[in-house]
């Protein structure tokens, strides 16, 4: 098979035009290189695999630090460049002897179920970290067919916001009033405003960000409170009255939020987060147990970790989409010869408000 370019980060010894951008302090380069396509060893080692052709992709909060350690690497291997990105869109357009699941021709997103189902060949978690290969060699298991009522940039956005925000619904009260959510432009936040109000609960939003009050309204936030520093919501939410408290918080970023939100839950009330803000860097804010716990054991809070989801949770979250009942919102849609556009959008840009797309 040929090659095509591929929007790569690229290396020290990189000769071509580039394009660089800063992601937490580090200056990093950027390139469409023309990346030679894998060979799949259908017979062998991969066998239960199939290679896939790249239709759309997107990053994610992930990919911060993981485009770190592959800018870490390139610096000392000497490789002309790399694939970046978590979540993808592709078409299969070749087999492993032992699939079954998928056929050549069929169109395809990223399964990120976490823990891996016992007895499949599967990596657990999300299956890449270089979505922007125009080839690359997938386990079938981690693919999932793309229904027809799902759009290409919907489904090369979806699958860690989806199966994170429906576990992390699962985890929490099946029933309840009042639920807070946090970092309110997340597209994992995105997607928890819309499974709380659809559950009947009364969701209030924190954002940092101003003037996207209409827009969180928009997906079902009652309240938003926006533009406060952590310090300030820790003071709003310590001096509410005990029936202005909520029964569940969700907080994507616990490094930033989790000691501020922990006075605003009522006596017996879950807290769950899946993630930190500071994805591989120090923390700006430290999270001593000593102040923490404290408040856990004295109120009778119930703290969740979430990692992702199941299975059923992206099937939940695809259904939802065809029915008309989730939406993924789009920031901003991009192809090749735009990359540096994407990039921007991607990691740089404050007031970004859902997922930025590379179409192929």
């Amino acid at each position: 098979m040929g090659t095509k370019l591929s929007a790569a980060l690229v290396g020290p010894d990189f000769q071509g035009e580039a394009t660089a951008i800063e992601i937490d302090g580090q200056r990093l380069s950027f390139a469409a290189v023309d990346l030679p396509s894998p060979e799949l060893d259908a017979s062998g080692v991969h066998k239960h695999h199939v290679l896939v052709a790249k239709r759309a992709m997107s990053c994610s909060f992930r990919d911060r630090a993981v485009l770190r350690r592959f800018a870490h690497r390139l610096a000392f291997t000497g490789e002309l460049g790399c694939g970046f990105g978590s979540e993808l869109v592709g078409e299969v357009v070749a087999l492993g002897d032992a699939v079954t699941s998928l056929a050549v021709g069929d169109r395809v997103l990223v399964r990120c179920t976490y823990p891996r189902p016992e007895g499949t060949h599967r990596i657990p978690g999300v299956p890449t970290g270089q979505a922007s290969n125009r080839f690359e060699i997938l386990p079938a298991g981690n693919l999932v067919t793309l229904p027809e009522g799902v759009s290409i940039d919907v489904a090369a956005g979806l699958p860690i916001a989806a199966q994170t925000g429906f576990g992390m619904l699962r985890r929490l009260l099946s029933s309840g009033e009042r639920a807070l959510v946090t970092a309110g432009r997340s597209i994992t936040s995105l997607v928890a405003i819309q499974l709380l109000r659809q559950a009947g609960w009364n969701v209030t939003v924190v954002t940092g960000s101003e003037g996207v009050e209409a827009r969180l309204r928009e997906l079902g936030a009652v309240e938003v409170l926006a533009g406060r520093t952590v310090d300030e919501l820790g003071a709003y939410f310590r001096s509410l009255d005990p029936g202005e408290k909520f029964d569940v918080v969700v907080d994507p970023f616990a490094d930033v939020y989790m000691e501020a939100v922990l006075p605003a839950l009522r006596l017996g009330g879950h807290y769950v987060s899946c993630g930190f803000a500071a994805q591989g860097i120090a923390l700006d804010r430290e999270l001593p147990v000593s102040r923490i716990m404290p408040r856990v054991i004295g109120h009778n809070l119930t703290l969740h970790g979430q990692c992702l989801g199941n299975d059923d949770d992206l099937d939940a979250a695809l259904e939802a989409i065809e029915a008309g009942r989730l939406t993924v919102p789009i920031d901003s849609v991009w192809t090749l010869d735009q990359l540096g556009d994407f990039l921007d959008r991607s990691f740089v840009a404050a007031d970004r408000f859902g997922k930025v797309i590379l179409r192929y």
